[in-house]
């Protein structure tokens, strides 16, 4: 059973727009690591206000939620953050959100500006199986992995993380039990 899209409208687009205050609400949010004096910056600067504001807020609603956690924000994810502003700048400067095109839509269309670009480079992962030994499992791009995870609140985990990895979906939806998800789409906080 494939989960509903949430439709978009003005209203929602202000709703999120509201629950972004303080810092949130700002285009630059500095990160400073507590264990090492390492500073990070994610930049929002898309030239679609309500993009930026629903990739502003997916991003809040992660770290708010216990996703991932500010002050361990590494460098990987603001470039990987950066990566996606550039594209979504140059592929939809005038998109209205996220949720006009399908996952599988935004998907290829990265995925194509990575190759464009050379920064689609295969990835793997190991894993220490029962029998003491390692074995290498091929992994997703983790420029493509952030996007699906950005856009996981809109349309529900299991659909963003149903093109990883079999191992990697697993992990990602076992430890996502705790999120107020019901049916594949998320309950507004």
């Amino acid at each position: 059973m494939k989960p509903e899209p949430v439709s978009w409208s003005l209203t929602k687009q202000q709703q999120l727009q509201e629950q972004l205050v303080g810092m949130w609400a700002e285009d630059v949010w500095s990160v400073q690591r507590k264990r090492r004096a390492q500073r990070s910056e994610l930049r929002f600067a898309l030239h679609s206000p309500s993009l930026k504001t629903e990739l502003k807020y997916a991003l809040w609603w992660h770290f708010t939620y216990g996703q991932r956690d500010l002050e361990k924000c590494q460098p990987a994810l603001c470039s990987a953050v950066t990566c996606i502003v550039e594209w979504l700048n140059q592929t939809a400067p005038a998109c209205g959100s996220l949720l006009e095109k399908s996952l599988e839509h935004w998907d290829w269309s990265l995925r194509s500006y990575l190759v464009a670009h050379g920064r689609l480079r295969p990835r793997s992962t190991k894993f220490l199986l029962a029998t003491q030994t390692y074995k290498d499992y091929p992994a997703e791009n983790y420029i493509i992995k952030t996007f699906r995870w950005i856009y996981a609140p809109y349309m529900g985990r299991r659909i963003a993380a149903r093109k990883l990895s079999p191992s990697v979906a697993f992990r990602s939806s076992s430890s996502s039990r705790h999120l107020p998800y019901k049916a594949g789409r998320l309950i507004a906080p």
